[in-house]
């Protein structure tokens, strides 16, 4: 179990572990938190527990507000190992509130209440316990290799010195937000305009939601307006994207805006998703991925919605990464980006 607050650090820490080659959940995404793991009903976690018993010999998640449930996953973890990252307080308060969450108060409150519960299971349990310094973790090169290195000597991890690069690199600078593993890695970003590229064959895999007049008519979360390449190949690792969106009057799009999702394990989930800019019209992206993409969809922020969309794929060239700088549409949504 990772544990801490919520903006200070476990998904850092999470993220290392995964990288170590920790099964930390399949669908856990670029904020490495398994989507099972989300919930607080004991009976469901229970099933859950034994459900990942069966299907490794380790493994592990991290849920900040779990921390309320410790003598339950004390009881119930077949050999749990406790890893506690500490974070600067005023870090933790500043980070919530630079995603508008809480004030400084608050936060610090909510903080010493998360890290006094982990201390008193601390002073109870008979189980290892490893506490990580995220300042010492994020200051450097010296400092990530040794906190890498200590992850993996408590957890009894052999690392190759290819993994060990591998888990650095989820280490970023300090409060520099989430990193996504290196197969999983997308970025979507809007541009003003695209140069003239040839086309990319994307074919449409479900084109039973397209309706009269090409209307999409979103009733779950389940449906997506889902592309693929032909003999199932993966996406290229860079292309662009035109986009020309149309949506029914009852929509905002400023409050439910289109997502763009990658599937990278066969399944869409909102932690493989981009939330670029998108406006009614026309809209260009540049998409870059690992290369190990299946597909990628369409979907609303929030259903039932109703909107006309309308995709063209073009190939890039070696030079098209340099533009981005120039001609990127300014998002000014806070949020953390995939990398």
């Amino acid at each position: 179990m990772v544990l801490g607050v919520e903006r200070g650090g476990t998904s850092m820490v999470a993220g290392v572990l995964r990288a170590l080659g920790v099964n930390m959940g399949e669908r856990a995404g670029f904020n490495h938190e398994d989507p099972q793991f989300l919930v607080e009903d004991l009976e469901k976690l229970t099933r859950r527990i034994r459900h990942r018993n069966k299907e490794s010999d380790v493994w592990g998640f991290k849920v900040p507000r779990l921390v309320q449930h410790l003598n339950f996953f004390e009881s119930n973890l077949r050999n749990p190992y406790y890893i506690i990252v500490y974070r600067n307080l005023l870090a933790i308060a500043d980070s919530w509130q630079q995603r508008g969450a809480g004030n400084a108060v608050e936060v610090i409150h909510h903080a010493v209440d998360y890290y006094g519960r982990i201390m008193d299971h601390c002073k109870k349990t008979r189980r290892p316990v490893l506490m990580l310094n995220y300042e010492r973790a994020v200051s450097g090169d010296e400092g990530k290799a040794e906190a890498v290195n200590a992850l993996a000597d408590f957890l009894g991890i052999e690392v190759e010195p290819a993994n060990l690069v591998r888990a650095i690199d989820m280490i970023t600078g300090d409060g520099m937000g989430y990193v996504n593993l290196p197969e999983h890695f997308f970025a979507v970003t809007a541009m003003q305009s695209q140069p003239e590229r040839q086309p990319l064959d994307l074919q449409l895999r479900t084109p039973e939601l397209v309706g009269p007049n090409g209307w999409i008519k979103y009733d779950t979360f389940q449906e997506k307006l889902t592309f693929s390449r032909p003999d199932s190949a993966m996406l290229p690792s860079s292309f662009w994207l035109r986009v020309d969106l149309d949506a029914d009057s009852s929509v905002n799009l400023s409050t439910c805006p289109l997502r763009v999702y990658f599937d990278y394990i066969g399944a869409f989930f909102p932690a493989h998703c981009a939330r670029p800019p998108v406006r009614k019209g026309t809209n260009y992206f540049f998409v870059e991925t690992s290369g190990q993409a299946k597909a990628l969809a369409f979907g609303p922020l929030h259903v039932p919605a109703r909107m006309r969309i309308n995709v063209q794929a073009y190939e890039s060239i070696l030079d098209d990464e340099n533009r981005i700088a120039v001609g990127a549409i300014s998002d000014n949504v806070r949020r953390p980006d995939a990398r």
